[in-house]
């Protein structure tokens, strides 16, 4: 079943005989849930006529689950914008889970709408950076980022996203958003034991990437790396929690950032998978010289926001390429709220109006 986040609607909005311009339907496809909500032009891309979350793998279709938030909310659209984790292309898209084929034609007539836009997540995400007021903003490092200059983003879940802004003199926000596949980069050590730790990755993965390491998942991998590489014993505790938990990395990283008595071996994996967080964060950030500044989303970059200004983190960004001008003063943030659900509304928002949109 559905749950509402907010009212049912905005009657001012869906009531018949308004003068109004339709809303306009967007998402946040994800495997597990799907974020989806009705946004208006008078309202903006920050506060939805209506908002629901839906089971993804409960419906047969995108287009059923559209249906179903349309129905509940008792709204009609004139368009939608859906942001999808995996490629777009040429206006089509393929989940693997669901395994979902869309098409934003075919998507448009089962809506009965008069345009259909299918968006990458990351670049959805990326374009609501511009859109963030300060207090929506947990501050990791401070710096004066160049006016134009380019921003990346990096979203660490359960595999890292990597989203780029350039300027754009004829975008509303001065930015336009491209997707990026810097997360499949290979991943390089740093160190010897982040050697020994890449030679335990190609036994487990044809293209060993950094998309790989500095995940969700990979938090508890590193913990087991750690453990049985002998450098700090496992508790007791653990060792007896650990083997039937259904989310161990929650019990390492509760564990690692205990205020008054973190793990020894907890905090040694927590430690280091904040050392190959920063150093891909410094690769991306080389690569497109990000003056703009550097941003960390998602519900992980959340939750280690205060670990985020460790040294652990932070070191490897002021290593050599990094302490060189003019990166040395690149401020990082963390977002502190969603993005994909924000950049997708304003996207639908400007392309009912007619503005170029970003690459897909």
């Amino acid at each position: 079943m559905a749950r509402a986040r907010r009212g049912r609607s905005d009657g001012a909005l869906a009531g018949r005989g308004r003068s109004a311009r339709a809303p306009v339907l967007v998402a946040s496809v994800g495997v597990t849930h799907t974020e989806i909500a009705a946004v208006s032009e008078e309202r903006g891309p920050a506060r939805p006529v209506a908002e629901r979350r839906y089971p993804t793998g409960g419906y047969e279709s995108l287009a059923d689950l559209a249906r179903a938030f349309l129905d509940e909310s008792e709204l009609e659209v004139e368009a939608a914008c859906f942001s999808l984790p995996c490629l777009v292309s040429r206006g089509g898209a393929r989940l693997d889970a669901p395994p979902w084929h869309i098409d934003e034609a075919g998507l448009a007539r089962n809506l009965a709408v008069r345009r259909v836009w299918l968006l990458n997540d990351m670049v959805a995400a990326a374009t609501a950076i511009p859109l963030l007021e300060p207090a929506e903003l947990g501050l990791v490092k401070d710096g004066e980022p160049a006016e134009g200059g380019a921003i990346v983003l990096l979203v660490p879940g359960e595999r890292l996203s990597v989203g780029l802004l350039v300027h754009d003199a004829d975008a509303a926000s001065g930015y336009r958003a491209l997707p990026s596949a810097a997360n499949r980069a290979v991943a390089a050590p740093m160190t010897p034991g982040h050697l020994e730790l890449l030679r335990g990755l190609w036994h487990g993965f044809e293209h060993a990437s950094f998309e790989h390491v500095p995940s969700q998942a990979s938090i508890h991998g590193l913990y087991e790396f750690l453990r049985d590489a002998g450098g700090v014993a496992e508790s007791a505790q653990l060792a007896a929690a650990l083997p039937s938990a259904r989310d161990r990395t929650r019990i390492v990283l509760d564990a690692a950032c205990d205020r008054f008595d973190p793990d020894p071996l907890s905090r040694s994996a927590l430690d280091l998978y904040l050392q190959i967080l920063g150093a891909q964060t410094a690769n991306v950030a080389l690569t497109v010289l990000a003056t703009g500044g550097i941003y960390l989303a998602g519900r992980l970059a959340r939750r280690l926001r205060n670990e985020l200004v460790s040294p652990a983190f932070l070191e490897p960004l002021l290593w050599a390429g990094m302490a060189s001008e003019p990166l040395e003063r690149v401020p990082v943030f963390v977002a502190r709220r969603d993005l994909v659900l924000l950049g997708a509304a304003h996207e639908a928002l400007r392309r009912c109006k007619g503005g170029p949109g970003p690459a897909s």
